[in-house]
């Protein structure tokens, strides 16, 4: 108890006398840092191309020849919403490249600072707050999870804030911690779910159970009520709630790995956890650590040591939820301990760590070189592909593997091509409920992706490639990596080219349904046009100076009797410009003709009429004609 007593009562002021020094420790790991962003071709990170893909696909929602705004709906009030915000105004100003970079640097400065603004109101050891470099390097970098890179300085700043708080409980102390709160909300779920509970489990160990105890900790808490109130606003208006079942319980001893590794490695890795260890044990010898008493060190710790025990990794349909959790161990780790070192020795441990960070990004610089070599070619392959096409990625089939990071480091390679041409991903994250942008898909989604990419390895990249499109041909290979198209009938009649196209049900049927069933309406067979199936839409591009769209639609004569369907054309902003209205089984086709005014990307949408159980009835697009 009196060594204790000694570390929290004798200790000096964290920055006394060290104030110079650390500075120049932190810039120093501060270049070392930035040069692990900006020296390099692309960031490492499994999922950060998909990130980068919806940045982009964000920042050009609305420009009407890519057609994003026809086949993916907005939902502001998201979790992901903050990181893709932040991320807009980078995207528009240098590319998807540029702001996944900028996101990655933005956290790697901001980490280590809101440690060290945390540390600081707890009388912590400042210096450890270097370490903050290295774990925005650390779990959350290696898998890509830039939103969770970004959430961990803002959950840093709200505990500060908390502190601050119980320390002077005021109305602008509460309205600061309930903003923190807030905007962690909207940058990642699992932080702010485990930061939420520290802060409320934190308050409780207050001023005491008197009266006036009582209300400073009603004051605490009700800074967690607006943060409450959006996710209740999140769960009720939400597109698709959380689903999916809890797995991967009780947790496996993975997660040991995780917490000794996961500083160095996606996966758990034994030399990267030897390093660890010793590591600890030489800082444990300098430091002379001992436990804090003061509850505010080391609950958001025992909150985080509980979720890794406890939660499951796979939770409502999200992967790594415990191993995220982990993460976060690491980055509470530093407050639950006080330095009772003094003198030389704590000079000696306090360059000793800005040593060891140093030595650390040092380490991951020659890693993100060698990772450098395995991207060569990512940018001549984009250059071959045009704007606003739809990409396959079959890395993960092919080689995901990475020399420089492991296992799946290069599985989503494709996402970095598709947001460099502002495409479309068939392994796009719209799919994940969190996210701004989602997929519309309820009406259908697409089946034909006319580019795919590749990593040569020990597979045959035709082979494999074959497998997903049996017309698919080799293009072009720069490096490791594989271009290939699909050779694929073309989508296109005269001047009106089917850019692409999204069913509900079955496929799009160029020039008759099959060779014994042809385009047929009010007894007259059409040789152009397509046929399709509601929910259909088809996004169609016309050349160049077209004064007006005609054509004809209708409902097939076989479709079964008593079904329809209703026929819109609409622009690239989403304004009607044809409500051709229901028309059902035996009514005769209607013919169409529309002033374009110098439109040339137009979406042609047939939706659900009468049907007829789960039926649905054929349509058509025929004698379609660009007038020029």
């Amino acid at each position: 108890m009196s060594l204790r007593l000694a570390a929290t009562e004798a200790r000096p002021s964290p920055l006394s006398g060290v104030d110079r020094a650390f500075c120049i420790a932190f810039a120093a790991c501060a270049l070392a840092a930035s040069v692990a962003v900006w020296g390099h071709r692309f960031p490492a990170g499994i999922d950060l191309p998909q990130h980068a893909h919806l940045f982009q696909m964000l920042t050009n929602y609305w420009k009407p020849e890519l057609g994003y705004r026809h086949f993916f709906s907005l939902q502001v009030l998201t979790p992901y919403l903050g990181t893709c915000l932040l991320a807009i105004p980078f995207t528009a100003a240098g590319g998807p490249v540029f702001a996944a970079k900028m996101l990655v640097w933005i956290a790697a400065m901001a980490t280590p600072y809101a440690l060290l603004r945390w540390l600081r109101a707890l009388g912590g050891e400042p210096w450890w707050s270097l370490f903050g470099f290295l774990l925005a390097f650390g779990f959350g970098y290696q898998w890509g999870f830039i939103p969770f890179q970004l959430a961990c300085p803002v959950a840093l700043l709200y505990l500060a804030s908390v502190e601050t708080n119980v320390a002077s409980p005021t109305l602008g102390n509460g309205a600061r911690s309930a903003a923190l709160l807030a905007v962690l909300f909207f940058f990642h779920g699992i932080v702010f779910a485990v930061i939420a509970a520290a802060g409320g489990v934190r308050c409780l160990f207050g001023p005491g159970c008197s009266l006036a105890g009582v209300r400073r900790t009603l004051h605490h808490w009700l800074a967690l009520l607006p943060a409450a109130l959006i996710t209740l606003a999140w769960l009720v208006t939400s597109q698709d709630h959380p689903t999916g079942h809890a797995s991967e319980w009780p947790p496996s001893p993975v997660r040991i790995g995780w917490l000794f590794s996961g500083w160095w490695s996606a996966t758990p890795s034994f030399f990267p956890a030897v390093a660890a260890l010793g590591w600890l044990l030489a800082l444990a010898w300098m430091a002379r650590p001992v436990a804090a008493d003061a509850p505010k060190h080391w609950v958001p710790l025992l909150v985080a040591a509980l979720g890794v025990a406890l939660v499951p990794e796979w939770l409502f349909g999200t992967w790594l939820v415990g191993g995220r959790i982990v993460a976060l161990v690491h980055l509470f780790a530093p407050a639950a301990f006080l330095v009772s070192a003094r003198g030389r020795r704590l000079a000696v441990m306090r360059w000793a760590c800005a040593a060891f960070v140093l030595v650390g990004l040092t380490l991951l610089n020659r890693r993100l070189y060698l990772f450098d070599e395995e991207t060569r070619g990512l940018y001549e392959i984009a250059e071959h592909v045009p704007v606003g096409a739809s990409l396959r990625g079959i890395v993960e089939e092919t080689e995901s593997w990475s020399e420089a990071f492991g296992p799946k480091q290069h599985a989503q390679a494709a996402a970095w091509i598709a947001a460099l041409r502002s495409g479309y991903l068939e392994n796009d994250s719209a799919k994940s409920f969190q996210v701004p942008i989602r997929r519309r898909n309820s009406e259908g989604w697409f089946s034909h992706y006319e580019w795919l990419l590749a990593r040569s390895g020990g597979k045959d990249v035709l082979t494999v490639a074959r497998h997903f499109d049996s017309s698919a041909e080799e293009v072009f290979r720069e490096g490791q990596w594989v271009l290939l198209r699909s050779q694929g009938r073309s989508m296109a009649i005269g001047d009106i080219e089917v850019v692409r196209f999204t069913q509900q049900f079955d496929e799009l049927h160029l020039g008759a349904w099959d060779e014994e069933a042809p385009l047929a309406m009010g007894g007259r067979v059409f040789t152009t046009g397509f046929g399709v199936r509601p929910i259909s839409k088809v996004q169609v591009r016309l050349a160049s100076q077209t004064r007006a769209l005609e054509g004809t639609f209708g409902i097939d004569d076989r479709a079964v009797h008593g079904t329809g369907a209703r026929f819109e054309i609409l622009d690239g902003f989403g304004k009607i410009l044809l409500d051709g209205g229901t028309v059902t089984v035996g009514d005769p086709p209607k013919e169409f003709s529309i002033d374009v005014g110098g439109r040339r990307d137009l979406l042609l949408q047939v939706l659900p009429g009468p049907a007829i159980g789960g039926y649905r009835p054929l349509a058509e697009w025929v004698d379609l004609r660009a007038v020029k």
